[in-house]
């Protein structure tokens, strides 16, 4: 266990800087291209974007590719941001775009694909104007000495991450999210070595920053509410309460309580998060009945993916076991699940389209949540191989085959997969099981036709279902559909509403 590593990391990370606004540079082609095809493929999902992370676009004219200290390559570029928060401090009459300095952060994957990260870094002083070499020579890559502020770092949804304060070029606070148990205190302390970790409750209340090209930025307005956070200081005795600089005021003395828990982000470096201590398969946005389905679901699997479900519901850190939260939002093509393509802080994330599953019968559900899982097992499969050898190696192969030059989705390597793996048979048989333990009849459980028929759904851009006769395709879609929303072209859903 790792507390307060930000601190204890160097404010510059050690690398080798390799080129520097080339835009023939082949990584940042590469890059671009996957960017690009990745922002279009996520348009429409209602999380893409939140106002903090901002809204705009990469100046891929203003990149640079180094090496941070552990070896990873990291792609930066400045981010003509169209909508930003500022802080309450910088919003004054000296306000211009070049007040904050916003980057993009990519970390590539072996496969052709990016982790995508959002940088934000706001001065303490108004007058303080960013400049192009500010960002060639600081950024992510290193912290100017001459620099006063707060770094933010957000994941490419927009959800916060971590920060740091920093004064003079050093960083003196960690920043993060108030946890709702820390609200009732003043702030937390806790002890490692000689050192004592304090925290303290700070307050911004944040402002939205529009800016549109060739015309010129709009006042600020008010979003309405403050962002409550904690600082975090890193001393040898009791600090004193107040001095959070300009993005707002501490005060009273910590409270202690148990003791911090911290562990690395994962690829940004001197950047902690809170050890998580929710279930490893994390259902806490779902609603009550859409929880005692999955519930349900994973009472009743009795194959492979009864051995799916407990790999994701130990207490240990990957390779051994893994992590996966649910939520609620859309998802292309009007999806009724979607797994996002890439691990966040070791954690898979499924999404749950709400509006559309608001008709479906309980199987319909049922074939979703196995079908998503199954998504989120291989990306674990993929960043720790040690997990399932023989899988990992199944899988380069899909991701040789199908993982062409610019190709950004992942559901043609993962699709054919299942379909020639027999994993569509794996969910047509847990679906069945899980029909069973609902207390189906057995008119419907002998119906082998349909569990199979509803394993296809979301399986249509495969090589197999291609070379499947129309009449099957036909019957395969009406089977979907019908227990998707009720009734389909004269088909009626065999399984029962699920959710009111």
């Amino acid at each position: 266990m790792a507390v307060f590593m930000g601190l204890l990391a160097s404010s510059c990370i050690e690398q080798e800087l390799e080129e520097v606004s080339k835009l023939e540079n082949s990584d940042i082609v590469a890059a671009k291209s996957w960017y690009e095809g990745f922002e279009n493929q996520n348009r429409g999902q209602e999380n893409a974007r939140k106002v903090n992370n901002g809204k705009g676009k990469p100046d891929w004219s203003k990149s640079k590719v180094y090496h941070q200290s552990d070896g990873k390559k990291v792609i930066e570029v400045q981010f003509d941001f169209e909508e930003i928060a500022i802080p309450k401090h910088l919003k004054t009459d000296k306000l211009e775009k070049t007040s904050v300095l916003q980057t993009l952060i990519l970390f590539p994957k072996q496969d052709g694909r990016y982790v995508p990260y959002f940088l934000n870094i706001y001065p303490d002083s108004p007058d303080k104007k960013f400049k192009l070499k500010d960002f060639m020579e600081g950024g992510y890559q290193k912290i100017p000495t001459d620099f006063s502020g707060v770094y933010r770092f957000y994941r490419w949804n927009g959800d916060f991450i971590s920060g740091w304060r920093v004064k003079d070029g050093v960083k003196t606070h960690r920043i993060k999210d108030l946890k709702t148990q820390e609200k009732k205190g003043a702030g937390t302390s806790a002890r490692t070595s000689n050192f004592q970790l304090y925290c303290y409750v700070v307050e911004t209340t944040w402002f939205q920053y529009t800016c549109f090209e060739g015309i010129g930025c709009t006042t600020p307005e008010e979003i309405g509410t403050t962002t409550n956070g904690m600082e975090c200081e890193l001393v040898m005795a009791p600090p004193t309460p107040g001095d959070t600089g300009g993005g707002g005021g501490g005060g009273g003395d910590p409270t202690p309580t148990d003791e911090e828990c911290e562990v690395p982000e994962g690829n940004l470096e001197g950047v902690t998060v809170d050890c998580d201590e929710d279930e490893e398969i994390n259902l806490a946005k779902l609603s009550t009945c859409h929880k005692l389905i999955v519930n349900q679901l994973i009472g009743s699997t009795q194959e492979g993916f009864k051995r799916i479900f407990e790999k994701f519901s130990g207490s240990l850190l990957p390779p051994y076991n893994f992590n996966v939260k649910f939520e609620y939002g859309d998802c292309p093509n009007s999806a009724a699940g979607c797994t996002q393509p890439f691990l966040v802080n070791n954690e898979a994330k499924i999404t749950l389209n709400k509006s559309i599953l608001s008709r479906a019968s309980d199987l319909s559900i049922g074939r979703t949540i196995l079908h998503e899982i199954l998504h989120a097992y291989f990306l674990f499969l993929e960043d720790f191989p040690s997990a399932n050898q023989d899988l990992n190696s199944l899988l380069n192969y899909y991701i040789s085959k199908y993982n062409v030059s610019g190709n950004i989705n992942y559901n043609p390597i993962h699709h054919n997969l299942f379909v020639e793996n027999m994993f569509l048979n794996d969910i047509a048989v847990e679906l069945r099981y899980f029909a069973e333990s609902l207390g189906y009849p057995s008119s419907v459980l002998d119906n082998n036709d349909f569990f199979m028929d509803m394993a296809w759904a979301g399986l249509t851009d495969t090589d197999v279902y291609n070379s499947l006769s129309s009449a099957k395709k036909v019957r395969i879609n009406s089977v979907y559909y019908s227990e998707l929303t009720g009734s389909h072209k004269g088909v009626v859903s065999i399984g029962t509403k699920a959710c009111e």
